[in-house]
């Protein structure tokens, strides 16, 4: 009876710390300041803002709902010391303050879309083509 117990015990253990990792896997609920916080994150560590991007300048400009639930775009700005866009190591560049626009969606924790001035793509590093 007593081996029945401690089954059943370590069972019921294994069960909800399934359900707890299967929760944190998915992010469960993200919440609108969970995922802005997510989206400022990968604007920060992106290969374009990493290489020149100025912080200092760093703007939120505007928060888009969608009626998709867990969905959010973030609008930011902000200034780079040069002309460009990733990691642009080894290029002759010139010392050009540059204005960028990132557009950043989040879904239920995750980056689903970046564009940067509507030209680069953040995900892919990559231009859009037109």
């Amino acid at each position: 009876m007593k081996s029945l117990t401690l089954t059943v015990a370590f069972a019921a253990v294994a069960l909800l710390l399934g359900v707890y990792a299967a929760l944190s896997y998915t992010g469960g609920a993200v919440d609108e300041e969970q995922s802005l916080e997510i989206a400022r994150e990968f604007l920060l560590n992106s290969p374009t803002f990493r290489f020149d991007g100025m912080e200092e300048t760093l703007k939120l400009v505007e928060i888009v709902r969608s009626d998709a639930p867990g969905r959010w775009e973030f609008v930011f700005s902000f200034h780079s010391r040069h002309a460009g866009y990733g990691d642009r190591t080894g290029q002759v560049l010139l010392p050009v303050v540059t204005p960028h626009t990132a557009h950043i969606t989040v879904e239920k924790g995750w980056v689903v879309s970046a564009v940067l001035d509507g030209r680069w793509d953040m995900l892919r590093q990559e231009m859009l083509e037109k």
